[in-house]
């Protein structure tokens, strides 16, 4: 792990796990958004720079970065990872998260999600990109896997693709 945090990479362009793939940009002026599917359909939503959600082929959060924190899915529930970075050293320290706070998270979570599947059903962005296997357009997957969705979040048993 680097010790010193970079802007990321071109997503677009660089996440090739993500065998599909696109870059919308909001008409609000908010950030670009990257979001794709593994080929397992494991789903990846990249909001700027922070927030990212990173879930399981069944819907369940597996990962996530939010306010420059890294979180976990373990036995169901999100564990934080904080950094604590020496001289020589990054070592990841992994702390539970409180009841309240998951909830929290797992509702600001789901709401940045309610409102990107809001922006591209209104047509309210610009397309800047995307990548498919098929040539089929992103978007329209991209909207019924959001509307399949749970409002409730579930959270994975690993943090593994699966």
């Amino acid at each position: 792990m680097a010790r010193q945090e970079l802007p990321r990479e071109d997503l677009l362009r660089d996440a090739r796990a993500l065998v599909m793939r696109g870059e919308y940009l909001p008409a609000t002026g908010e950030p670009p958004i990257v979001t794709g599917f593994r080929a397992n359909g494991a789903a990846s939503f990249f909001f700027g720079e922070d927030p990212a959600y990173h879930f399981t082929s069944n819907r369940k959060l597996r990962r996530a970065y939010a306010g420059g924190e890294l979180y976990k899915a373990q036995a169901g529930q999100l564990i934080r990872l904080q950094r604590e970075r020496t001289t020589d050293q990054v070592v990841l320290r992994s702390a539970p998260l409180a009841p309240r706070v998951h909830d929290e998270f797992l509702l600001a979570a789901r709401q940045k999600l309610s409102w990107l599947e809001q922006i591209l059903g209104a047509d309210s962005t610009i397309c800047r990109g995307e990548t498919t296997h098929d040539g089929l357009p992103l978007r329209p997957r991209l909207l019924a896997w959001l509307a399949q969705l749970p409002f409730a979040l579930a959270v994975a048993d690993g943090p593994q693709v699966a």
